[in-house]
Protein backbone atom coordinates (compact mmCIF):
# COMPACT_ATOMS: atom_id res chain seq x y z
CA UNK A 1 0.00 0.00 0.00
CA UNK A 2 2.79 2.53 0.58
CA UNK A 3 4.50 1.91 -2.50
CA UNK A 4 1.14 2.61 -4.48
CA UNK A 5 0.91 5.54 -2.16
CA UNK A 6 4.57 6.97 -3.03
CA UNK A 7 3.94 6.56 -6.83
CA UNK A 8 0.55 8.51 -6.64
CA UNK A 9 2.48 11.32 -5.22
CA UNK A 10 5.66 11.05 -7.27
CA UNK A 11 2.90 11.44 -10.48
CA UNK A 12 1.44 14.56 -9.63
CA UNK A 13 2.32 17.65 -12.07
CA UNK A 14 3.55 21.12 -10.57
CA UNK A 15 3.57 23.48 -10.72
CA UNK A 16 -0.17 23.79 -9.00
CA UNK A 17 -2.25 26.25 -7.79
CA UNK A 18 -4.70 26.59 -4.73
CA UNK A 19 -6.93 29.28 -3.58
CA UNK A 20 -6.30 30.20 0.47
CA UNK A 21 -8.37 33.13 1.72
CA UNK A 22 -9.63 34.59 -1.87
CA UNK A 23 -5.41 34.42 -2.72
CA UNK A 24 -3.73 32.47 -5.51
CA UNK A 25 -0.78 30.63 -4.01
CA UNK A 26 1.14 28.63 -6.74
CA UNK A 27 2.44 25.30 -5.40
CA UNK A 28 6.22 24.67 -6.84
CA UNK A 29 8.72 21.82 -6.36
CA UNK A 30 11.92 23.30 -4.57
CA UNK A 31 13.99 22.46 -7.66
CA UNK A 32 11.60 24.92 -9.82
CA UNK A 33 11.80 27.61 -7.29
CA UNK A 34 15.14 27.82 -6.76
CA UNK A 35 15.40 27.52 -10.55
CA UNK A 36 12.87 30.66 -11.20
CA UNK A 37 15.11 32.30 -8.24
CA UNK A 38 18.14 32.49 -9.94
CA UNK A 39 16.88 33.29 -12.93
CA UNK A 40 16.06 36.41 -11.40
CA UNK A 41 18.88 36.83 -9.56
CA UNK A 42 21.07 36.34 -12.68
CA UNK A 43 18.98 39.07 -15.00
CA UNK A 44 18.84 41.47 -12.00
CA UNK A 45 22.91 41.17 -11.61
CA UNK A 46 23.28 42.07 -15.44
CA UNK A 47 20.70 44.63 -14.85
CA UNK A 48 22.94 46.20 -12.85
CA UNK A 49 26.03 45.11 -14.38
CA UNK A 50 24.71 47.32 -17.63
CA UNK A 51 23.42 50.24 -15.62
CA UNK A 52 26.83 50.78 -14.18
CA UNK A 53 28.04 50.55 -17.19
CA UNK A 54 25.67 53.28 -18.52
CA UNK A 55 26.42 55.33 -15.10
CA UNK A 56 30.34 54.90 -15.89
CA UNK A 57 29.89 55.70 -19.59
CA UNK A 58 27.81 58.74 -18.69
CA UNK A 59 30.49 60.00 -16.50
CA UNK A 60 33.61 58.85 -18.93
CA UNK A 61 31.35 61.40 -21.87
CA UNK A 62 31.32 64.65 -20.11
CA UNK A 63 35.55 63.98 -19.18
CA UNK A 64 36.19 62.92 -23.04
CA UNK A 65 37.20 65.06 -25.76
CA UNK A 66 34.61 65.53 -28.20
CA UNK A 67 35.71 63.03 -30.86
CA UNK A 68 35.49 60.03 -28.71
CA UNK A 69 32.06 60.65 -27.65
CA UNK A 70 30.39 59.67 -30.64
CA UNK A 71 32.04 56.30 -30.05
CA UNK A 72 30.64 55.80 -26.66
CA UNK A 73 27.13 56.70 -27.84
CA UNK A 74 27.31 54.01 -30.32
CA UNK A 75 28.71 51.48 -27.49
CA UNK A 76 26.18 53.10 -24.93
CA UNK A 77 23.57 52.57 -27.78
CA UNK A 78 24.20 48.95 -27.53
CA UNK A 79 24.64 48.67 -23.78
CA UNK A 80 20.89 50.60 -23.67
CA UNK A 81 19.62 48.17 -26.22
CA UNK A 82 20.90 44.97 -24.53
CA UNK A 83 18.99 46.42 -21.22
CA UNK A 84 16.18 47.24 -23.02
CA UNK A 85 16.13 43.20 -24.21
CA UNK A 86 16.84 42.00 -21.01
CA UNK A 87 13.73 44.07 -19.33
CA UNK A 88 11.84 42.58 -21.74
CA UNK A 89 13.04 39.04 -21.35
CA UNK A 90 12.11 39.80 -17.63
CA UNK A 91 8.53 41.17 -18.34
CA UNK A 92 7.52 38.05 -21.04
CA UNK A 93 9.10 35.81 -17.92
CA UNK A 94 6.32 37.46 -15.89
CA UNK A 95 3.71 37.18 -18.71
CA UNK A 96 4.14 33.59 -19.37
CA UNK A 97 4.17 32.85 -15.11
CA UNK A 98 0.76 34.91 -15.35
CA UNK A 99 -0.63 32.35 -18.30
CA UNK A 100 0.49 29.44 -16.42
CA UNK A 101 -0.95 30.48 -13.24
CA UNK A 102 -4.37 31.48 -15.48
CA UNK A 103 -4.31 28.29 -17.45
CA UNK A 104 -3.84 26.23 -13.93
CA UNK A 105 -6.88 28.39 -12.29
CA UNK A 106 -8.93 27.31 -15.39
CA UNK A 107 -8.41 23.75 -14.99
CA UNK A 108 -8.88 23.56 -10.88
CA UNK A 109 -11.88 25.01 -11.45
CA UNK A 110 -13.54 22.47 -14.06
CA UNK A 111 -12.16 19.87 -11.98
CA UNK A 112 -14.27 21.47 -9.23
CA UNK A 113 -17.03 21.69 -11.27
CA UNK A 114 -16.90 18.40 -12.42
CA UNK A 115 -16.57 16.81 -8.58
CA UNK A 116 -19.69 18.67 -7.61
CA UNK A 117 -21.96 17.65 -10.26
CA UNK A 118 -21.01 14.05 -9.22
CA UNK A 119 -21.14 14.38 -5.82
CA UNK A 120 -24.66 16.00 -6.40
CA UNK A 121 -25.97 12.92 -9.09
CA UNK A 122 -24.06 10.22 -6.66
CA UNK A 123 -25.95 11.72 -3.74
CA UNK A 124 -29.20 12.30 -5.04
Amino acid sequence: MMLLVSHLSLSQSYPKTKIINGDTVVLLLKSQADDINTKFYNYNEKINTQKNQIDSLFLFIKASESNKIDSLKEQLSIAITANNQLFGYNEGLRKAFEDMSNSLDSALMRKARYIKRKYIFDNY
